[in-house]
């Protein structure tokens, strides 16, 4: 969808794009695509007030349709439509492009599909993946709230991957994954506090204070719902690797005789990131995995940049991990 629009960029013509999609996967292909509009939606769409950040596409009944999508209506709607600014709405596809996407589909021959979603109370899509399950009757799908994001969500996929290739089960690994929510903590620090309050998470007030004092707050995604909570406070920036890995090696103390695996990463500071690395290897020696990745625009865009963080991962002994 696009059209000459003074707002954005010279040269672009995009009205709206999902971002995140672009940033969790990897594009294999691309397909232009028409989408069967109501007039009051062409209006909106040419007014820029057409949001797909959490759209995608379903297939029913041999079509393909854009679920998930958000039209704002203008004022100046005509009063005699009812506007539905979330409808499902119809792509234009040719019959040769639509069977040949359902055959990538099938061919992938899935039936039971487990979906790990960043932590609920900070995104509404796990509400939309749970709609989408239901397009799908054909396959047995289990969406669970990871109660974590970025790196620590990754971690969850990752060792749930790990098991379901040595052949676990589909309901016991549905209760391995439950377990793993629980059993996978991450800590991650702060370089300042200006994008809390910039967010509304913090008053002017604190986030100055916080920047004169140089504190540098360690915060974790709570376990029972996944709120950022804080977990420690530092002075100074050189205190928040040993911070950091005195909070894995605490909790790696309250698990004994468990195997785990570790977590690191980094925003863009991968000197630091790899620094911390050895240090937490040499803390705790006996990790089966060590998974370094880097903390993602999720994450960065509400807590800034310079972050780093850290993460244990607690792990069923009676599997192979």
């Amino acid at each position: 969808m696009s059209k000459k629009n003074s707002k954005n960029k010279a040269g672009s013509s995009t009205i709206a794009l999902n971002r995140t999609a672009r940033h969790e996967y990897f594009i294999e292909e691309k397909i232009e695509a028409g989408l069967s509009l109501q007039g009051w939606e062409v209006k909106s769409l040419r007014a820029g007030k057409a949001n797909i950040s959490e759209a995608y596409v379903i297939f029913r009944d041999g079509e393909a349709y854009l679920f998930g999508s958000s039209f704002l209506p203008l004022q100046a709607a005509s009063s005699h439509v009812v506007c539905d600014p979330t409808r499902t709405r119809k792509l234009l596809l040719s019959r040769r492009e639509l069977d040949k996407l359902e055959s990538l589909i099938a061919r992938q021959g899935y039936t039971h599909v487990i979906v790990l979603m960043i932590a609920e109370c900070l995104s509404s899509a796990n509400n939309l993946m749970r709609l989408a399950a239901e397009e799908h009757p054909e396959l047995t799908v289990k969406v669970f709230d990871s109660k974590s994001a970025s790196i620590g969500l990754g971690a969850l996929a990752v060792q749930v991957a790990r098991y379901a290739v040595r052949g676990v089960a589909f309901d016991p690994l549905c209760e391995l994954t439950k377990r793993l929510i629980d059993d996978t903590v991450v800590y991650f620090s702060l370089d300042t506090l200006e994008y809390l309050q910039r967010g509304g998470r913090i008053g002017r007030a604190t986030a100055l204070a916080g920047g004169l004092l140089q504190i540098k707050p360690i915060l974790t995604f709570d376990r029972k719902d996944g709120m950022i909570s804080t977990a420690a406070k530092v002075r100074g920036r050189r205190g928040v690797q040993q911070r950091l890995i005195e909070l894995a090696t605490e909790l790696a103390a309250k698990h004994p005789g468990e195997e785990y695996n570790l977590v690191v990463c980094d925003g863009n500071v991968p000197e630091e990131g790899a620094a911390l690395e050895a240090a937490l290897t040499r803390a705790l020696p006996n990790a089966h995995r060590v998974l370094h990745g880097k903390i993602d625009a999720t994450l960065a865009v509400h807590l800034g940049p310079n972050l780093l963080g850290v993460g244990v991962q607690f792990l069923n002994s009676k599997l192979p991990a």
